[in-house]
């Protein structure tokens, strides 16, 4: 961890007490040093404990987002799935394997389900959002 000044030595934040000092100092002038030097103890570890709880927060919120994507994402492969089964078992029975019928299939049931696939492992990757379609 970041750190110099008067705060605790075990920090897990990058609030630095001397940005809490400078601040202080600019917002307080007349406050003696040695209260100055007490605030800035006291205060660390109630905005380090106030930025975790934050941190801890957002990461729920994003795991939520995650998980309802994923959900939506798997209810969708699963809807697609039987008409994409049923579909290609009728074009190779037909013998219709390279058709423009098999192209529609794979267009119109297949592409979806695979775009959002790959955009959510994307995300998994990268931390980013992005739509994934043929275009790219």
């Amino acid at each position: 961890a970041r750190g110099g000044g008067s705060g605790g030595s075990n920090r897990e934040t990058l609030l630095e007490d001397n940005v809490i000092s400078d601040k202080l100092l600019d917002d307080f002038p007349d406050i003696p040093a040695e209260i100055h030097e007490e605030l800035i103890g006291q205060l660390q570890p109630l905005l380090a404990a106030m930025v975790s709880e934050e941190q801890r927060v957002l990461q729920a919120e994003l795991e939520a987002k995650h998980q309802a994507k994923f959900e939506a994402s798997a209810k969708l492969v699963q809807e697609r799935h039987e008409p994409l089964v049923v579909g290609l078992r009728a074009l190779e029975a037909a013998g219709l394997q390279d058709s423009p019928l098999f192209q529609h299939l794979m267009r119109e049931v297949l592409a979806e389900p695979v775009h959002q696939l790959l955009a959510l492992r994307l995300q998994e990757i990268t931390g980013t959002g992005m739509e994934v379609t043929a275009a790219n």
